[in-house]
């Protein structure tokens, strides 16, 4: 931090809601509220992509749905 600038940010992400209805099952004919961990509504913060993956990995975080407290989660 400089007088100058100001404060810097730590880092990036994207932040996003989860869906409020998701589709499952054969053809995704079952439809549910939110996902297994994460409630529909819930915010989640998405970190950026690690290198060589290509995109296909990423990390989520947000409030678990039960329990409330912060989680992460990776495929």
């Amino acid at each position: 931090m400089t007088d100058a600038t100001g404060a810097e940010p730590l880092g990036m992400c994207l932040v996003a809601d989860v869906a409020q209805e998701t589709s499952h099952g054969e053809g995704g004919l079952e439809i549910r509220e939110g996902l297994r961990h994460l409630a529909s509504g819930a915010k989640v913060r998405i970190a950026p992509p690690a290198w060589g993956d290509g995109g296909e990995n990423v990390v989520v975080a947000g409030r678990h749905r039960g329990s409330r407290r912060h989680i992460g989660l990776s495929p």
